[in-house]
């Protein structure tokens, strides 16, 4: 599948496409505020950036390519902007997500099956690429 979102230009947020790679009609299996996705290793879940109506925060989210089902993968503590960038290492059991406050970004990483984050980053510079060593760890 490839994966891509498609802006609205009605309303403020986009649609998340998956399309079969030797073509086929584009199938809608999200809507996120936020343009930027990532894949998992075994290229089923996507993870989108999201933020619940009234809220100022992202987290991320991740969606099943094959039936849409949606699970929360982030839960970014009030005060911050929230988690808006995600990656996952290479054999599919950790992450790297970009959790940003009021004076800049930080990377964090966790493992997929637990809540607890911890950072890698300290300088608030942030940054929008980033990936997974092949060790596994984020």
């Amino acid at each position: 599948m490839v994966a891509g979102w498609q802006l609205d230009r009605l309303q403020s947020g986009r649609d998340i496409l998956v399309v079969p790679p030797l073509g086929g009609q584009p199938r809608k299996i999200a809507e996120s505020g936020h343009p930027m996705l990532a894949w998992s290793a075994d290229s089923r879940w996507l993870a989108i950036g999201v933020q619940d109506p009234g809220s100022p925060t992202f987290y991320i989210r991740l969606i099943s390519v094959e039936t849409g089902e949606q699970r929360r993968l982030t839960f970014p503590q009030e005060g911050t902007l929230g988690d808006m960038n995600a990656s996952f290492s290479p054999d599919g059991t950790h992450y790297v997500v970009q959790r940003c406050f009021p004076d800049g970004c930080d990377l964090f990483t966790g493992e997929l099956n637990s809540r607890d984050l911890q950072p890698l980053t300290h300088d608030r510079k942030g940054s929008t690429a980033f990936a997974g060593r092949r060790t596994g760890a984020a």
